[in-house]
């Protein structure tokens, strides 16, 4: 399948492509370069790491109104290490 590269380097993904691959809005690609063979294979990651270490933290801000504050870090750290004396 032929297909052109646009001036900002993008190429679009035909649609057949994209339902083939489940490949929808936001989704990420994944692409490998075989240099000897000067080709890309294209594929869907099954995750990727990044949206993985998201899932903790939101995780984390559902039960908790929000991060500590530096003070805070700084009394429970203060508060510890008094009652390993």
């Amino acid at each position: 399948m032929l297909m052109k590269v646009h001036n900002k380097g993008q190429v679009v993904i035909p649609s057949q492509i994209r339902h083939l691959l489940h490949i929808k809005i936001g989704d990420y690609v994944d692409i490998h370069v075989g240099s000897r063979a000067r080709k890309l294979k294209l594929g869907k990651p099954r995750k990727p790491k990044s949206l993985a270490l998201a899932g903790v933290f939101s995780r984390y801000g559902a039960q908790r109104e929000s991060f500590p504050s530096r003070d805070e870090m700084h009394d429970a750290l203060a508060r510890g290490l008094a009652s390993e004396k």
